[in-house]
């Protein structure tokens, strides 16, 4: 092996790994985290708007969507 050549120090290969991996993780956590939103107050307006009337639901459909990341 070549001194020029980078390696990874067998001690910290969970530590790079795991950085590595974080900027994946982060999007698809992210990514599930506002499409449950938007079920949710996909949800919210079509069951309930005629229990609590559809400017109700339509106001809290959009206060839920300002939680996305």
């Amino acid at each position: 092996m070549e001194k020029d050549q980078a390696t990874i120090d067998p001690a910290r290969l969970d530590q790079y790994l795991e950085h590595a991996m974080k900027a994946k993780i982060d999007k698809y956590y992210t990514s599930g985290w506002n499409a449950g939103l938007e079920m949710a107050a996909a949800k919210l307006v079509q069951e309930f708007s005629k229990s609590f009337g559809a400017d109700t639901c339509a106001s809290w459909a959009a206060w839920l969507k300002e939680q996305k990341k």
